[in-house]
């Protein structure tokens, strides 16, 4: 979700109106460093969880899609020979 200009301009009468002009710097401070810390762990979340969680299932992964190519092979095997056994 992005946010636009006018909304920016919106939000920004308002906090004039509903704050007193000399603590919007130190709201905008603190919305900011907040901001830098979420970001910050959405990183290390990223780092300790997705990327580990993708080298376990990969070989999970890559087992069932051998295990179907293993099933169609043997399928079409089957069609082709009529079911017939050589």
């Amino acid at each position: 979700m992005r946010i636009g200009l006018s909304e920016i301009i919106v939000i920004v009468l308002v906090a004039v109106i509903l704050i007193k002009p000399d603590k919007i710097g130190d709201i905008v401070k603190a919305i900011t460093k907040a901001t830098k810390k979420i970001k910050e762990e959405n990183e290390k979340i990223n780092e300790d969880v997705i990327k580990p969680m993708k080298d376990i299932t990969k070989p999970i992964n890559d087992a069932v899609k051998d295990t179907r190519d293993s099933i169609k092979e043997a399928t079409d095997m089957f069609k082709n020979n009529g079911g017939k056994q050589e």
